[in-house]
């Protein structure tokens, strides 16, 4: 398979919800031959990253999770991640 697949989680990477459920979740599909492009939101004071590789298969972008002022913070978190999400588009 050439193209791969974007799994984007609100949730950050390393957080209890994205290491028990979401990093199994991604690598069972690279491990079933899907090339996995995962997009975190990262909590402050968590480790950040762009293209860096999880598994041989998997690679992880992280964007930065706003909470405060909760509407305006998701907002800019969704839109943020929509031109991301656009970047990596165009990257393939």
């Amino acid at each position: 398979m050439s193209d791969r697949v974007l799994y984007v989680t609100y949730d950050g990477i390393a957080d209890p919800l994205g290491k028990s459920q979401v990093l199994p979740y991604v690598r069972g599909l690279a491990d079933r031959g899907y090339p996995m492009d995962l997009l975190s939101f990262e909590k402050p004071g968590k480790p950040l990253s762009f293209g860096d590789r999880l598994e041989s298969d998997v690679r992880w972008f992280a964007l930065r999770y706003h909470q405060r002022p909760s509407v305006p913070a998701t907002t800019f978190d969704v839109a943020q991640g929509l031109g991301a999400t656009a970047a990596l588009d165009m990257l393939a």
